[in-house]
C-alpha cells in the first residue's frame, strides 16, 4: 500500500498510478465499513479545513464531500464565487496562495468550458495545500473512483448480467471488457462463454 499523499494534487486519476489508486479504493473499502458499522473516524481530519470551491450548482458532489469532511472530522469550507473576490477579478494564484495560508486542502468544482480544467491547475501551482479536483470541463475524477470502486464491489453480478446480455449474440464486446479489467489487474474471475 502506497501511503505517500502528503501535499499531493488530485486533478486527474491518469496522473496517479494504479498502487496509489488502489490504495485509494482499499481506504475507501475500509472507511465505507467502518461507517457501515458505526465506528468513529472524526479523529482521521479533525483540526482540518477543506476549501470547498463551486462555481456552479450542485447536489451530490458538495453533499457527498462535506459529508465525508464532517464524518472524518474536518470542517467543510463551501465557497462561491459571489462570497469571494474572484466576483472582482482576484486571480487563481492570489485565491490559491490565500486559502493555502488557512485551511489544509483546497477543494474546486468548475465546469465553465474551455476555463475549468485551466483554473484547477493554476490554483493548484500557486497553493501550498493539496487541490482536489470536484470536476471540471474535461474531467470528473472523483466520480470515476466513484463507478470503478461500484464495479469492483459489485463485478460478479455485473459479469453475469454481460454474460446473460452477449449470450449468444456477441462475446467480443464483453470478452474486451473482462480482457480489459484482467490487464489493468483488477483481479476478475475467469468466465465460462458459451
Amino acid at each position: 500500500m502506497n501511503t505517500l499523499f502528503r501535499g499531493k494534487d488530485f486533478i486527474t486519476t491518469q496522473e496517479w498510478s494504479e498502487e496509489e489508486l488502489e490504495t485509494v479504493f482499499e481506504v475507501s473499502k475500509e472507511l465505507k465499513l467502518r461507517f457501515a458499522l458505526g465506528e468513529p473516524t472524526d479523529h482521521l481530519l479533525r483540526s482540518k479545513t477543506i476549501f470547498m470551491m463551486f462555481f456552479e450548482q450542485s447536489t451530490r458532489t458538495r453533499n457527498s464531500i462535506e459529508a465525508g469532511i464532517t464524518q472524518l472530522g474536518g470542517h467543510a469550507h463551501d465557497l462561491t464565487p459571489d462570497k469571494m473576490q474572484l466576483s472582482h477579478g482576484e486571480s487563481a494564484k492570489d485565491t490559491a496562495i490565500v486559502l493555502s495560508r488557512f485551511g489544509h486542502a483546497i477543494a474546486i468544482r468548475n465546469c465553465f468550458y474551455g476555463i475549468g480544467n485551466k483554473y484547477i491547475r493554476e490554483v493548484a501551482k500557486y497553493s501550498d495545500v493539496p487541490v482536489i479536483n470536484l470536476q471540471d470541463d474535461i474531467y470528473h475524477p472523483l466520480q470515476g473512483l466513484a463507478d470503478l470502486m461500484t464495479i469492483k464491489e459489485n463485478v460478479v453480478m455485473i459479469l453475469e448480467i454481460l454474460k446473460s446480455l452477449y449470450l449468444g449474440l456477441c462475446n467480443i464486446p464483453c470478452k474486451t471488457f473482462v480482457c480489459t479489467f484482467k490487464r489493468k489487474h483488477y483481479y476478475l474471475q475467469d468466465m465460462e462463454w458459451t
